[in-house]
């Protein structure tokens, strides 16, 4: 009727609606970028982990053969 089918109008509104989503699509760089912080403190967690259970380790030790 308006030179154009409803076929056509729906494909037009689904590539229309994909482009503007492509620029909120999250990139594994901003990816990396955003979760950096987070992996140092979960680096420094660790060790501090770590370093708690030796401390109990060398408790437990001192108090059986100590």
């Amino acid at each position: 009727m308006f030179g154009i089918d409803r076929a056509q109008a729906e494909r037009e509104a689904v590539v229309r609606a994909i482009a503007e989503a492509q620029g909120e699509l999250i990139t594994r760089k901003d990816l990396e970028i955003a979760l950096a912080p987070l992996k140092t403190d979960l680096a420094l967690l660790k060790w501090g982990v770590g370093l708690v259970i030796a401390g109990v380790a060398a408790q437990i030790m001192k108090a059986f053969f100590g």
